[in-house]
């Protein structure tokens, strides 16, 4: 059991070990699960704008590190792609312009929410967490977005604004299984639970930001379900 600071997005995906997203479709079949861990979804300007939210807010003295603001206003001429091609060679991932504004902006919104802001004021942020599961013995993996001795936190980009349609889109997407493996995770390598908060950040205008604190039997009925997936893959 061991807890990785300052571990890249990159190594954390390349190290071994179950982690939960690839696990949530252990919903449809085992053979699902088998199948997409050597067909991953390719990665699409969602989930780079969401890593670049995460980065902005959790670690911001690494944003210039890991992104690029583009030079040029479409990647139709040679110079733009070969340009784009330097860059990501480097590591970095491209974002416009106006991409770079809205990430700022949500930071932004973030920082200003009282609630948020305390919330996130003293720990570390994007941990990689290994372990064996007590039970299975399977080698797992989690990264949680923050971590302090009073809360675990999960940043979240949603299109949602009340709180019933984001409790809807939270319980499809498995975010209580999710956030049961990572409170889980956290116990056993830390040795105590802590409360488990959402931060979630509206992604268009105005960047309204909700907390919520997820409740236990939220989580206790997520912990079911990840159980019951991992004793499947045995």
């Amino acid at each position: 059991m061991k807890i990785q600071e300052g571990m890249s997005f990159s190594d954390y995906r390349a190290a071994a070990g179950v982690n939960i997203s690839s696990l949530l479709h252990m919903e449809m079949s085992p053979a699902t699960y088998r199948w997409r861990l050597g067909n991953p979804r390719p990665d699409s300007d969602a989930l780079r704008l969401g890593r670049a939210v995460h980065t902005m807010v959790l670690e911001p003295g690494k944003f210039g590190d890991e992104y690029a603001v583009s030079e040029f206003d479409s990647f139709r001429t040679k110079a733009a792609r070969e340009w784009r091609g330097r860059v990501e060679a480097s590591g970095r991932t491209v974002l416009t312009g106006d991409q770079i504004e809205q990430i700022s902006e949500m930071a932004r919104a973030v920082a200003e929410h009282p609630a948020a802001s305390k919330l996130l004021l003293e720990g570390q942020s994007e941990l990689s967490l290994f372990w064996d599961d007590p039970k299975t013995g399977i080698a797992c993996k989690g990264r949680i977005d923050f971590l302090s001795d009073g809360c675990l936190v999960d940043l979240k980009m949603t299109r949602h604004r009340t709180v019933r349609d984001f409790v809807r889109d939270a319980a499809r997407l498995r975010y209580h299984v999710k956030l049961a493996w990572y409170s889980d995770a956290a116990a056993l390598v830390t040795g105590f639970y802590r409360p488990v908060y959402v931060v979630a950040v509206v992604s268009d205008l105005p960047h309204d930001v909700m907390v919520y604190l997820v409740e236990e039997r939220a989580l206790a009925a997520g912990r079911v379900v990840y159980r019951r997936w991992l004793e499947n893959l045995q």
